[in-house]
């Protein structure tokens, strides 16, 4: 029944859903509700029944995408199934050895997995989004569709929340980047302060320790709020700023050829960011071991 999924009951005129108890006409194929069926006790198209109609789903109504993976029925429109996040328009995923095949993987950032990305965002294709995106562009969309469905732009990001200077930059949204690392220097300051007052080194200048205290406090939930923020909209962050980069590459293009050429050329994140923070890693992996072999 579920090909009748949106349409409309004949009798009651009401959206048929798939929690309904729905009955088709043998005759035409026309779908009710059962209880609608029941008490009128006919098809409403029975006059037409001996001339050969036959009832075909509205051409305004579209049938439900049913997902490959978990079977969820979800809006046509959809790039990535609502419930556990699969392309809706692409081959299920094949379970890896072990894996639970009655719960469908949520990596629906496996690029391997045959995909079309279709239409628009901000007025841009959604194959050039995911050109310029890079291998999470599956993650991306599926979050740019959402916000556009819900009408507002948040969402989360847990690496920008615990991490945002290294996420914008890693995204190449340069300015951002460089405000979150401004906003962590100027906001560590007091906590450094009283560090070294603690530590009893000298101050050039004169310090209320009982103000520093409060200062450090309201400093320490500032910081925890503007990295919750930073989780909450740095999707919707790095979609305006990389619409607005498109904009721009296409305007300043001489033609489409040579447009989709400097998007391939330069598309993807910034990989030098990864190399950074995988070396910062390491160095800070080392210096604690030393530290731990001279105590």
């Amino acid at each position: 029944m579920h090909n009748y999924v949106g349409c409309e009951c004949p009798i009651c005129k009401q959206e048929l859903t798939e929690r309904d108890d729905i009955v088709v006409c043998p005759e035409c194929g026309a779908p009710y509700h059962r209880e609608c069926y029941e008490k009128q006790g006919e098809c409403v198209y029975r006059p037409m029944h001996g001339g050969g109609f036959e009832w075909h789903r509205p051409a305004a109504v579209k049938a439900p995408a049913i997902c490959p993976a978990c079977g969820t029925h979800c809006d046509s429109d959809n790039i990535f199934c609502t419930q556990c996040g699969q392309p809706l328009h692409g081959e299920a995923p094949q379970p890896a050895p072990g894996q639970n095949s009655a719960m469908p993987g949520a990596d629906f950032l496996n690029t391997a997995q045959p995909f079309e990305f279709t239409g628009s965002f901000d007025g841009i294709p959604a194959s050039e989004w995911a050109t310029y995106i890079g291998t999470s562009a599956p993650y991306y969309l599926y979050h740019f569709r959402r916000q556009d469905q819900n009408g507002n732009k948040i969402g989360f990001t847990l690496s920008a929340a615990f991490f945002a200077p290294y996420y914008f930059f890693y995204r190449k949204v340069w300015l951002v980047g460089i405000l979150a690392v401004l906003l962590n220097v100027g906001l560590s300051i007091p906590g450094m302060l009283a560090m070294m007052v603690e530590a009893g080194i000298a101050l050039p200048f004169a310090v209320n320790t009982l103000t520093l205290s409060r200062i450090v406090s309201v400093t320490s939930v500032l910081v925890t709020v503007i990295n919750a923020l930073w989780g909450v909209f740095a999707v919707a962050i790095y979609r305006w700023h990389s619409a607005k980069v498109l904009r721009r590459w296409k305007q300043e293009a001489s033609s489409e050829e040579a447009y989709q050429m400097r998007l391939r050329a330069k598309a993807g994140p910034c990989r030098a960011v990864l190399y950074v923070i995988i070396g910062m890693s390491f160095f800070t992996m080392l210096s604690t071991m030393f530290g731990v072999f001279l105590l």
